[in-house]
């Protein structure tokens, strides 16, 4: 089967995904682990873009390059 005839087996959870999303305002001091981390990018990987130009880059930082930068941002 074709990429563009597929079927989504449970198209429920699509339905459930948009329904339950929810915008966050405030972050928990808990660091994310790196399996999480991977597994977003992997997953975000496979979204669509514009014309399929995939034009984005993604840099994760953490510890103090990720406080040095959030420094920098908000200055």
């Amino acid at each position: 089967m074709s990429q563009l005839n597929a079927r989504i087996a449970d198209a429920a959870s699509v339905d459930a995904a948009i329904e339950n999303r929810f915008c966050v305002r405030a972050f928990a001091p808990t660091p994310v682990p790196r399996a999480t981390i991977e597994d977003i990018l992997r997953v975000a990987s496979r979204g669509p873009s514009g014309t399929n130009a995939q034009p984005w880059q993604v840099y994760v930082l953490q510890g103090e390059r990720r406080d040095a930068l959030v420094e920098k941002v908000c200055a």
